[in-house]
């Protein structure tokens, strides 16, 4: 199985990251969306080394390697999770472009992906086929078998490989790669409520993409319980999912987890 190349991944108890793949933009763009820029290079770094730097300075700012394969920028994120956030997502994915990433530390999972601006998929692997991730944003070639347990992280970077065609090169951590630290991801968005918000509740329902929420009036007719939390609402915060505060809204991480 396609999975079984990454075998290695499911052995590293303590590998904390997130990995990106962003299609046909160059290192300069992708690293201006994440936030960093040519002045805050470190240097070229092993994963490790990287790794180090983010765990020595991680109130203080975040990590990112880059590295180009063939027609795409795979964007590495020792302990970091700037990737993951669908409003990276839409910017890395605009005017036709495709961006999907996998996080994962010991605690959470995600795996994010968007489509010409738009984000398709936004879910924990873990809950895929049970009625816990019955809110999550689940694209046409999520399988309920896709991602067992035993082999999660293995079936992460498959599911990633098979959506881009980039098979993730376990030697790439051990390269010096270009190293960058950039903002924290919530501290350069926090002026943006919907950073960590799947924005499908604003599209009409021809332009939903497959596996979207369907809207509140669809889920009463249908006599589903209908919660606050399934999509935002006008009186309802789409981060805290409390009532909206006067200022912006306190992040909360991990996506609810």
């Amino acid at each position: 199985m396609l999975r079984d190349r990454y075998a290695w991944a499911d052995e590293d108890y303590d590998l904390a990251w997130t990995v990106a793949v962003i299609q046909d933009l160059d290192i300069e763009t992708v690293l201006t969306i994440y936030g960093g820029s040519a002045t805050t290079r470190l240097g070229e770094l092993t994963f490790a080394e990287a790794m180090n730097d983010r765990n020595e300075h991680f109130d203080d700012h975040a990590v990112l390697q880059l590295l180009v394969h063939e027609r795409f920028v795979v964007a590495v994120e020792p302990n970091g999770w700037t990737g993951n956030l669908p409003e990276i997502a839409r910017r890395a994915s605009r005017a036709g472009g495709s961006f999907i990433s996998v996080y994962w530390s010991p605690s959470a999972f995600r795996v994010v992906q968007a489509r010409d601006g738009q984000v398709t998929a936004n879910f924990d692997p873990n809950f895929t086929g049970f009625a816990a991730g019955a809110n999550d944003l689940l694209p046409g070639w999520v399988g309920d078998n896709d991602f067992p347990l035993e082999h999660l992280k293995s079936s992460c970077l498959a599911a990633m490989e098979q959506q881009t065609g980039v098979a993730f090169d376990r030697v790439w951590l051990e390269r010096r790669l270009p190293t960058y630290r950039m903002p924290d991801a919530d501290e350069r968005l926090k002026d943006m409520e919907t950073a960590r918000f799947v924005a499908t509740d604003f599209l009409r329902e021809d332009e939903r993409p497959p596996g979207a929420l369907p809207d509140l009036d669809e889920l009463a007719a249908s006599g589903q319980e209908v919660r606050d939390t399934d999509q935002k609402r006008g009186d309802r915060d789409p981060v805290t999912e409390g009532p909206r505060p006067d200022g912006p809204p306190e992040p909360r991480w991990p996506f609810g987890i």
